[in-house]
């Protein structure tokens, strides 16, 4: 065989032709003859099928001799495809029409004729002259002149040829045509038909350049569009598109290849221009099939991959996997039929008239997953399976309905792929806010979803709703979507399972029949039952006796026999779980043959003994678990036996063998070894196959082990069904569990645990999380983590001592590394409720500060929750500097490693007043509610939202609730918490379903802004006041109004409440009057009370609290309209909001002051200090129910939680002034303050108790400007307008020698120096002076340089230098003992020094202005400003500035190598150059200014101390 390979350049039309021949062996020495044994001829563009990678044609020959000859031609391409090779076929030849019409671009030589012409021409009325003067001259002069004249055209029309001019001579020539002589008129049509013929070769020849050009547009545009050519048709054009170009380019050539009067003979006898023409129509064709198919094909092609995106987005929703149904428990082939036939008639009818649910539940064991599975399988079967949650305790995540929904949708398009385009459609733009909450997924994705499709029926199976977590956010949840059918299709159905629980049958029997079909197993007779049950034993019999057969010989033919079959059907009592048990005993060959455990079964004996009287069905259940756990420990069971099966039947979620061992610390002589734990756990349980899912092999060791059934632990752990031996005590078998936990978690908790290398990043943009989560964290920490505090809680009492203590230490060492797990894990709720329900078991013990620890844990989860919840690693980074200094977890922590920021200067002592911030609506909060049980809370805002609030952790609840166009003014809660009604300034009010937020009903109408709704007492009403200035009255059930409108107040309606037992309503206006009518009929009861507006009713319903803008609150008697007591004084804004405590006790009240304070309401009293924090306005105050909290809203935008626990004021207030203090100090050591007045008086009190010491100091003549203790706090030296200083003792208050003399003005400042020998003092003669401080006598002469006041002196820490400012706007630097100053004046700048302090090292100097408002740091030596620091009024007092001062050094340190590692603040994210989160910083601190120094930050909150933060390690931290 010999390969050739020939490089060849062929067309489409070129032809291949191969020829075989063969040699003759013979007629050796000379050239031996040849014979043709085939040929293959084909042209290429019939080899249709060529393909990228070549074309293959096989050829058949046959020899003379030899038979048939299979020959191969291999044609191997280097273009893609038979369209490419066309077009490249078609660009040659056009190449070579272009390289023709070259000619016509050719520079002519006529320009200059032209020119002749139009001389002798010239412009129309020219060429009329002409005409004229021919028509008069004479027949010889006439012929002489058209002769020439015709030569002239002819020069003409020969330079206009060649050149394409079009010529413009027409009216000229026709004018001639009529008028001149008949010889001229013969020359005239000669010189026309030649005219005419040039000038048809010139359009020719444009239309071939025209031809040109479009032909390569058509060319190029073609060649683009290769790489579509597997759009059908595409390629079969692109070769149509080769030949055109190809054809037409042939044309060009052939008639360019000659010039112009060649082209114009041959034209005459070749129809040319019918061949452009017919080009031009197939090119027109081509386009318009070429524009069609890539319009189609694109669309296609965009919409296989718009299929493939949609899909991939759902794909990568929050599914659970594991909760659909797999196919392995179904019913045994005829077994339930009528129940399943039943239920499959009703899914399948096209009937809109059937119930959209359908209810079936029965009681434990009798078979309702099974049921449940095969109604599944069937429903997938027939095409309309929608999805299927089986609901299981054995996983965590099959007991929530968090993703119950996207899983069900999820599967819905696996199943109906037609869904696909509007399930993609739904979650386009609201994706986040969909998958936020079951409440959404249902309302927002599955049931618009159906408003596009499904008019045949598509059913969902929801199993073992029993099985799913109770309260609010789980199963009164999914219920109340379940039953919220409005908007959802009849074919859209649901057919659910379940225990016949209360709280399951309450919600859904609220639905009539048209919409519920509830049915009991039990309903179905009982011979039915049996009748399923008898065929599912036969069946299961006759597989294990042709299994054992095979295995162990088995000799009985009809084994087990009628009889013995006959006494297992009546043990089952009608329960499918005992037959389902005995036949996995039977099956189990791992334990004996199945004849001797039948015999067990039916006769053996056991520790249980059924009574002779009634036996229960459950009775006969107990008696086969006894016999499986008899013969799984034929002795007794070991310790390690006990506690594994404990661990199994009570953990809150299956683990895998190895992690139970681990997590029960069973001891194994290889830890390290997997297999080591495996076989340890699976000796325990091995012949328990019958009753639990365990691995056979260690392959398999990863796999849970659980329960098959929920009535086997029921069994296990109630000492009166089970035997002693086998009794699980759940109290001591948690206490094994609880410790096992706490271990692991000390033994595993780390900081960074998953080897995070950007610890900067938050958790959502590290890059494999999940691996790193499940590489790094182990099953046993996992579930140590989130499952402790239930087994610790569920602990006997008597180990309380020893958990507590193991406890303590685990927060101690582990609390930061647990919230870190936790937030990676996305489990910070269970980690709050973890340390709740661990609150509420510890015993309350003088001086013990466990339950205060856990209280605090709490707190710091709460207050940093939403950092927390986004960045795991931030615990440690951030968050865990912020805790007060004198906390107990400060205690608790103190020795923890910091990993990241460092709070140098401002951090608190204590927890702040509030107990949360919630952050999350983006304008002001108008108004904030509890719900009736304290778990929520309500808030609404003028971003026109209402959002739902944890109460205990402050997180958000759901997406908020929509719906509004303007601000929402107020919210309320129903009295059952059912519903929440709002109003807003859209002029409506709403009402909401308050545990799906879905909106009831339409919006109810007021003629402006509605500010107040409030529900009476029994939820059956509603009262809406508006700026309308009416009150109106709704009812709840149908939303309709109840008679008239209440009219009366002159202003808008901005406070309403009903009285206790419904029967009044009291109502508040901006016209500043309170009115009481009745509330069925709208009469006004009494004269309306004048002067305040917001108002609150006591719980007991006799008085009334009500807010003014005259600052004050009024408490009144509803009976008699009368102001009970003095109004209640101390706010300084007018007050917004008021509310009685639940007890009646108290009332809160919120301010324009951003303060709430809270009052005695039987003596009016304030109690305590202000609640402050808030940065503006307080709009709204509510007590929780319990009166343990306070919740308030504010135009800050944040929603704040408030201990309410009554305070009383550190000391009494310190009394006795008469006049304005001016001048204050404390004493060195703290115990002592000194004020100084303008009644010429100094007092000194006792700083804890607030009681004087001693008489008044007397003395001064005039205003005591100024006030200093000594260092040793025994004297005090105060300046007064009366231009002396004084020294008084301190503990007697008598003068110590004379005044000291000499100032010539009022005395602004003194200081003693820091070893108390000398006294400086300023004065508003713009000296200094320094006095011996025993004697009085001057130590130099007076400090002069100042031009203006001096109002404070300071002396550095070491006594050597003194430090002044004054109104002339400068710092002097003074020596002590020569008086000289040391430096030049720092200049301040326009505004007078007010506040000095030098660092303690007396590096540095900061002082503060007033005016300005600035802090400045000053460097003592080079006198060089170094720091400043904008708007601090909030920095007041000599403290904040010392601190500022001495803590600059930290502020500078590696200042050089910071660069510019701030970029911005985003909802306290201070972000870094490239977007990471350098650190976390409270909102409370961002509230004032800030600046950046180096690698610190400094920020000045709206009160108390500045805070400075170090962020240098935050670049460092491994």
């Amino acid at each position: 065989m010999v390969n050739e390979s020939v490089k060849l350049f062929l067309r489409p039309s070129s032809t291949i032709q191969v020829q075989v021949h063969r040699q003759s062996r013979f007629h050796l020495g000379r050239k031996g003859e040849t014979y043709l044994l085939g040929e293959i001829s084909k042209r290429l563009v019939d080899l249709a099928s060529i393909t990228e990678q070549g074309y293959t044609y096989p050829l058949t020959v046959t020899g003379e001799s030899s038979g048939s000859i299979r020959i191969t031609l291999s044609v191997e391409q280097t273009i893609s495809s038979l369209a490419e090779l066309g077009l490249a076929s078609a660009a040659a030849d056009l190449d070579r029409a272009d390289h023709a019409l070259d000619r016509l671009n050719k520079p002519s030589n006529t320009s200059g004729l032209l020119q002749s012409v139009s001389a002798a021409v010239g412009d129309a009325q020219s060429v009329d002259a002409a005409v004229q003067q021919v028509t008069r001259a004479t027949g010889t002069e006439i012929l002489g002149s058209a002769l020439q004249f015709l030569d002239v055209l002819v020069q003409v029309v020969d330079g206009f040829a060649d050149v394409r001019v079009e010529i413009l001579l027409l009216r000229v020539l026709t004018r001639w045509y009529l008028q001149v002589h008949p010889i001229f008129r013969l020359s005239w049509t000669l010189l026309s038909t030649v005219y005419k013929t040039l000038k048809a070769q010139a359009v020719e020849d444009e239309a071939m350049r025209d031809l040109a050009i479009d032909l390569r547009d058509m060319l190029g545009y073609a060649r683009r569009c290769t790489n579509v050519k597997k759009i059908d048709g595409t390629t079969d054009i692109l070769v149509e598109v080769g030949r055109l170009v190809s054809d037409g380019a042939i044309i060009i050539d052939e008639r360019m290849r000659h010039g112009f009067i060649g082209r114009t003979v041959t034209s005459m006898y070749r129809d040319t221009q019918k061949r452009i023409q017919d080009c031009r129509d197939r090119l027109s064709k081509l386009q318009g099939k070429f524009s069609v198919s890539l319009q189609i094909g694109i669309h296609d092609t965009i919409n296989q991959i718009g299929d493939k995106v949609d899909l991939a987005d759902i794909r990568s929703l929050p599914v659970v996997s594991s909760a659909a149904y797999d196919g392995r428990n179904l019913c045994m082939e005829g077994t339930r039929r009528e129940i399943i036939d039943e239920v499959m008639t009703w899914a399948s009818s096209p009937s809109d008239k059937e119930p959209s649910i359908f209810w079936l539940h029965a009681m434990a064991g009798e078979g309702k997953t099974s049921i449940a599975t095969s109604v599944a399988h069937a429903l997938h079967d027939k095409k309309i399976l929608g999805g299927s949650f089986f609901f299981s305790r054995d996983y965590a995540e099959c007991t929530r309905v968090d993703n119950v929904f996207v899983t069900l949708v999820s599967q819905l398009v696996d199943h109906m792929p037609e869904f696909t385009p509007f399930v993609a459609h739904v979650l386009q733009g609201q994706r986040s806010e969909i998958i936020s909450s079951a409440h959404n997924q249902f309302h927002l994705l599955m049931k618009k979803v159906f408003t596009y499709v499904a008019k045949e029926p598509v059913v969902f199976v929801l199993d073992a709703l029993d099985e799913c977590i109770s309260g609010r956010d789980h199963r009164e949840l999914l219920l109340s979507c379940l039953t919220a059918r409005e908007g959802l299709p009849s074919s859209c159905r649901f057919f659910l399972t379940s225990r016949p629980e209360d709280d399951i049958g309450s919600q859904l029997e609220t639905l009539d029949n048209t919409v519920l079909h509830s049915e009991s197993l039990r309903s179905f007779t009982g011979t039915t039952i049996d009748a399923d049950i008898q065929m599912f034993l036969q069946t299961s019999l006759q597989r294990v006796a042709a299994h054992s057969r095979k295995i162990r010989n088995l000799k009985q033919a009809n084994w087990p026999g009628p009889e013995r079959q006959q006494m297992m059907l009546k043990q089952t009592s009608g329960l499918f779980i005992w037959a389902a048990t005995a036949i996995r005993f039977l099956e189990d060959t791992y334990v004996a043959d199945p004849e001797k455990q039948l015999q067990i079964i039916l006769n053996g004996s056991s520790s249980y003994q059924l009574s002779m009287g009634s036996r229960t069905p459950s009775d006969y259940l107990d008696q086969l678990y006894i016999k499986v756990l008899d013969h799984a420990y034929p002795g007794c069971m070991t310790s390690n036996d006990h506690d594994i099966l404990g661990a199994i039947v009570l953990m809150q979620e299956p683990l895998s063998a190895i992690s139970i061992a681990q997590l029960l610390h069973i001891s194994v002589q290889d830890e390290n070894s997997d297999a080591a734990y495996y076989n340890v756990v699976y000796e325990a349980i091995w012949r328990l196959q019958s009753v639990l899912t365990a691995p056979t092999h260690i392959e398999n060791a990863a796999t849970p082990i659980h329960v098959l059934h929920p009535s086997f632990p029921d069994f296990m752990t109630v000492e009166e069904r089970c035997s002693e031996k086998y009794y699980i005590n759940k109290s001591e078998h948690h206490v094994k569990l609880a410790r096992g936990c706490l271990q692991v978690m000390q033994d595993f908790l780390q900081f960074n645990i998953c080897r995070i290398k950007d610890i900067l990043k938050v958790n959502a943009e590290i890059e494999y999380l999940d691996l790193s989560i499940q590489t790094y964290i182990p099953e046993c920490l996992k579930y140590a983590c989130i499952f402790w505090a239930e087994h610790v809680v569920k602990a006997s009492a008597s180990e309380y001592e020893q958990l507590k203590s193991q406890i303590k230490d685990f927060l101690q060492n582990h609390l930061l590394n647990w919230l870190e797990v936790l937030s990676l894990l996305k489990s910070l709720q269970s980690g709050f409720l973890s340390l709740q329900v661990i609150a509420d078991w510890a015993q309350p013990k003088n001086n013990d500060d466990f339950k205060q620890l856990l209280t605090e844990a709490m707190r710091f989860l709460t207050t940093f929750w939403q950092p927390m919840e986004a960045s795991a690693l931030h615990v440690h980074i951030s968050l865990a500097q912020y805790i007060p200094t004198k906390s107990v977890l400060a205690k608790y922590l103190h020795g923890f490693k910091c990993h990241g920021i460092h709070v140098t200067t401002g951090l608190a002592q204590f927890w702040p007043q509030y107990h949360a911030v919630l952050t999350g609506h983006t304008s002001v909060v108008k108004t904030v509610v509890y719900s009736p049980d304290g778990a929520y809370i309500a808030s609404g805002s003028w971003d026109n939202t209402i959002r739902i609030w944890d109460a205990r952790t402050g997180a958000l609840v759901g997406e908020p609730l929509q719906g509004h166009t303007y601000s929402i003014e107020i919210v309320a809660f129903s009295p059952n918490g059912a519903y929440i009604a709002s109003g807003s300034s859209d002029s409506t009010m709403r009402i909401w379903d308050a545990k799906t937020g879905a909106p009831v009903g339409q919006p109810l109408k007021h003629d402006s802004s509605v500010h107040v709704v409030v529900f009476s007492p029994d939820g059956a009403y509603i009262a809406s006041g508006s700026r309308d200035k009416t009150i109106r009255i709704w009812k709840v059930e149908t939303r309709e109004l109840v008679g008239q409108a209440f009219e009366g107040h002159k202003d808008g309606v901005c406070a309403v409440t009903f009285s206790l037992d419904g029967a009044y309503i009291l109502s508040g206006s901006r016209d500043n009057t309170i009115r009481l009518w009745e509330a069925q009929t709208g009469v006004l009861v009494s004269e309306p009370l004048e002067g305040h507006a917001w108002l609150a009713f006591s719980p007991n319903g006799a008085y009334v609290v009500s807010g003014a803008y005259d600052k004050t609150a009024k408490i009144w008697d509803v009976k008699t309209g009368i102001a009970v007591g003095e109004p209640l004084e101390g706010h300084t804004g007018p007050i917004q909001t008021v509310a009685f405590s639940p007890d009646g006790m108290y009332i809160a009240s919120g301010s324009w002051d951003k303060t709430i304070r809270l009052w005695d309401a039987r003596t009016g009293a304030s109690v305590g200090e202000p609640f402050q924090g808030h940065t503006n306005l307080v709009n709204t105050v509510a007590f929780s129910p319990d009166g343990i909290y306070i919740a308030s809203g504010s135009s800050d935008d944040t929603v704040r939680i408030w201990e309410a626990k009554t305070r009383s004021p550190v000391a009494k207030p310190f009394e006795g002034h008469t006049s304005s203090v001016s001048s204050v100090t404390f004493s060195h050591d703290g115990a002592y303050i000194a004020f100084g007045s303008r009644d010429n008086l100094i007092r000194v009190w006792e700083v804890k108790t607030g009681a004087p010491v001693g008489k008044p100091l007397e003395g001064h003549q005039d205003e005591v400007c100024a006030v200093a203790f000594s260092p040793d706090g025994a004297y005090i030296a105060s300046g007064s307008h009366d231009k002396t200083i004084r020294i008084w003792n301190a503990k007697t208050g008598v003068s110590v020698g004379k005044p000291f003399e000499g100032h010539i003005d009022a005395v602004n400042t003194v200081a003693f120096s820091p070893d108390g020998v000398y006294i400086a003092s300023g004065s508003r003669d713009s000296t200094v002076r320094v006095w011996e401080a025993q004697t009085g006598a001057l130590v130099h002469e007076p400090l002069q340089g100042h031009t203006h006041w001096v109002n404070v002196v300071v002396f550095s820490p070491d006594g050597a230098h003194i430090a002044t400012g004054s109104w002339d706007f400068t710092i002097r630097i003074w020596d002590t003992k020569t008086g000289a100053q040391v430096s030049k004046p720092l200049e301040y700048g326009p505004f007078s020094i007010e506040t000095l302090v030098y660092s303690s090292d007396g590096v540095y100097i900061a002082s503060w202005s007033s005016f300005d408002q600035n802090i400045k740091i000053w460097d003592v030596k080079t006198c060089r400003m170094l720091f400043k620091c904008t708007q601090l009024s909030i920095l007041k007092g000599v403290n904040s500035l010392v601190q500022a001062a001495s803590e600059y050094k930290c502020w500078n340190k590696n200042a050089e190598l910071s660069g510019c590692w701030f970029r911005d603040i985003q909802d306290g994210w201070v972000m870094g150059p490239n977007s990471q989160r350098v650190c976390w910083i409270p909102l409370d601190s961002l509230s004032g200014p800030f600046e950046i120094c180096g690698f610190c930050m400094v920020c000045f909150p709206s009160q108390g101390m500045p805070i400075i933060l170090d962020v240098s390690e935050c670049f460092h931290v491994s």
